[in-house]
């Protein structure tokens, strides 16, 4: 009798081992079964985040408030770009240093969300308020040969253009998740609308009040709250500002009665201190990568949410 209920037992036990491991191998099996996607910035991976939400998740390049304006690839990222099925980028205007890496890869595994069909694309500002004598510098970065502006995704309207240029091209590589790439985009372009008319609502009082930024990264944004930003302290945030350019600056400080300035964390600030020495102006930051949020499906409403209240604080910094 102990015998046969040994024997049982131990039956019953191996079939919930095979069991147990055929699952497992299944979870493993359906938790590789998604495309590789590498992703240039946080902006990008936030979107390409949440199309790709239960199938798998894109890896990000840049993290660590690296910015995509001076970055240096490490020889993982090189591995990195080398293994991805697709890359996401914003093109070479704003990431100059990956134009050879990913055109190198020999394929079409790239998507340069700059040139999708359907985004709404502005030219750099150039009046004497946005523009410095960054081109009298002989190196080989982006702004200097650019010609639209590169930060489209601060428009919430180009975010839903890239979420659906990547749920296309992800239903190209990945055809059995089609439907759900489809909803996920859909999903997100239903939040936006939604969401957009509160973002509005909470810029109406600092709509007519002048504020200079770091550099020219937000036009778009500014476009699309009716905002009114007037200068920036450097067109290129690599190449410091001239004496010439300082001056220039707190004379708009002082003469067009501007109430705030804010800095950017991939940048050093010190030169805020130069220019507002002796001036009541309020001194924010704005960050239009967001890299000091968490990454994910929410994180692009996370960094316009975040652009909004520094933008409000403005109007009521007390």
């Amino acid at each position: 009798m102990m015998n046969q209920i040994f024997n049982l037992n131990f039956a019953t036990l191996a079939r919930v081992s095979v069991l147990l491991l055929a699952l497992i191998g299944s979870n493993i099996a359906s938790a590789a079964d998604h495309p590789t996607i590498m992703v240039s910035i946080k902006p990008f991976y936030n979107l390409c985040a949440k199309v790709m939400l239960s199938v798998g998740k894109p890896q990000l390049l840049l993290n660590n408030n690296a910015s995509p304006h001076d970055y240096h690839l490490k020889p993982s990222d090189i591995k990195l770009i080398k293994s991805a099925d697709l890359i996401v980028w914003g093109g070479p205007e704003l990431e100059g240093y990956l134009q050879k890496p990913v055109t190198n890869n020999g394929t079409a595994k790239d998507l340069n969300l700059a040139s999708i069909p359907g985004l709404k694309l502005l030219p750099i500002r150039s009046s004497t308020n946005w523009e410095q004598d960054a081109h009298d510098h002989d190196h080989d970065h982006n702004h200097d040969h650019a010609v639209n502006d590169p930060h489209f995704w601060l428009d919430p309207n180009n975010a839903i253009v890239i979420v659906q240029a990547i749920a296309k091209r992800l239903t190209e590589i990945d055809p059995p998740n089609a439907k759900i790439y489809a909803k996920n985009a859909q999903d997100f372009s239903q939040e936006l609308m939604q969401k957009d008319p509160g973002w509005k609502q909470q810029l109406t009082a600092v709509k007519d009040q002048p504020f200079i930024v770091f550099h020219d990264a937000y036009q778009y944004f500014d476009r699309a709250f009716g905002l009114k930003a007037i200068g920036s302290i450097s067109l290129n945030p690599e190449i410091p500002p001239s004496v010439y350019r300082v001056q220039e600056l707190q004379s708009l400080l002082k003469h067009q009665h501007v109430r705030c300035i804010f800095s950017e964390p991939q940048f050093n600030a010190k030169i805020i201190e130069t220019l507002t020495s002796g001036l009541s102006i309020y001194q924010g930051q704005l960050d239009p990568l967001g890299q000091d949020s968490d990454a994910g499906p929410k994180g692009y409403f996370t960094l316009i949410d975040k652009l909004v209240a520094a933008l409000v604080r403005c109007g009521n910094p007390h």
